[in-house]
């Protein structure tokens, strides 16, 4: 849509082979490492480090570093590429919930004995 955007408007691509396979190995790259936080949440839960309430009732606060985190690992300088990202790692923040909920055992509470 983009190149067509800019052959519409006039102006010349000039994409290199290099900078294109530059460009798919870093997003390879980024994509690779955000889909393995769901996994890192599930294993603190399991753990008990994280619960599933503590990531809900930060959900603000993680949502605005989401869309920061989506504009700094975006390609581009267009908002489209900026959203899509910020979308992606929001989505993966809801699935850590999800995760979380999942693998998370409260702990054992043991009597007090009078």
């Amino acid at each position: 849509f983009f190149v067509w955007l800019d052959l519409d408007l006039g102006n010349k691509v000039m994409y290199t082979s290099e900078e294109y396979i530059d460009l798919i190995l870093t997003m390879m790259i980024i994509a690779g490492m955000l889909c393995e936080i769901p996994l890192i949440v599930a294993a603190l839960a399991k753990m008990g480090i994280v619960e599933p309430a503590w990531l809900i009732k930060y959900w603000r606060i993680l949502t605005f570093g989401s869309i920061i985190l989506g504009t700094l690992v975006s390609p581009g300088n267009d908002i489209a590429s900026m959203t899509a990202f910020a979308g992606l790692i929001l989505g993966i923040y809801f699935v850590s919930i999800l995760m979380a909920y999942i693998f998370y055992h409260k702990p054992a509470v043991k009597p007090v004995k009078s």
